[in-house]
């Protein structure tokens, strides 16, 4: 939100204080965020129920960097993006694309983790936001963290996934198959485990350009040091979730 934004201002003094110094993506942004905030209020006011404020964030913030990354600009006047390297795409029909993130901070071994995983509509389906503590190895710390994406995956019901790193020599890595001779192998070959327990399981590389909602939800994870999970109302995950519950 604009520091210009002060709360004795009415809500049409805010947009224009967010037009006039905010850029993209900061000002997708704070619009969807108004926008969850009402709808939160009108869940609140009709339906009872009680949003939490992390979640009603996130997902705002999610949507409008799908919209971004979509490059359907509406009638905003920026040139839309059409180049296909440039584009995140969805997975195909009935399968899901997972995509993470690590973002760190300067003078610290605290790294944020964005995972996010979208439906072949491209619509989410879930996402995480949590911190852990880096050993200083990116390589080592990449891997350790798309073993907890696969994993997260797996435990919300999901059995057919594609799996998009931004780390090329993980992804080499993992193709090479286990055993895996590197000095992160242990972590490989975990991740190579995880091949047989899915229905379809494949990795591929992915541009940071073309990631930033992930990217978002990792800074977002820095700003607190509680695990934030969020789940669409898919068939899969509740029935899973109902039976550790159960369990």
């Amino acid at each position: 939100m604009s520091t210009r934004v002060d709360v004795r201002m009415n809500f049409r003094e805010v947009v224009e204080a967010c037009l006039s110094s905010l850029q993209s993506p900061a000002l997708e942004i704070s619009f969807t965020t108004a926008w969850a905030l009402w709808n939160a209020r009108n869940e609140t006011y009709w339906d009872s129920k009680v949003p939490n404020v992390d979640d009603i964030c996130s997902r705002a913030a999610v949507l409008a960097l799908d919209f971004l990354e979509s490059g359907l600009k509406g009638e905003s006047g920026m040139a839309s993006v059409s180049a296909g390297d440039f584009r995140w795409r969805p997975p195909q029909q009935g399968h899901y694309k997972l995509n993470v993130a690590c973002k760190c901070i300067s003078n610290s071994s605290r790294m944020g983790v964005g995972i996010l995983i979208r439906d072949s509509l491209g619509h989410v389906a879930a996402s995480m936001e949590t911190t852990i503590l880096s050993c200083g190895d990116m390589l080592q710390t990449n891997a350790e963290v798309a073993l907890l994406a696969v994993k997260f995956a797996f435990d919300i019901g999901l059995r057919q996934l594609e799996v998009e790193l931004g780390c090329a020599e993980l992804l080499k890595l993992i193709q090479q198959g286990s055993p895996c001779l590197a000095h992160i192998g242990v972590i490989i070959d975990d991740l190579c485990g995880w091949t047989p327990v899915f229905q379809d399981l494949s990795f591929s590389f992915i541009k940071k350009s073309c990631n930033k909602t992930a990217q978002v939800l990792a800074a977002e994870a820095l700003s607190s040091s509680v695990l934030r999970v969020w789940l669409d109302d898919h068939p899969n995950c509740i029935s899973l979730l109902v039976q550790s519950d159960c369990s």
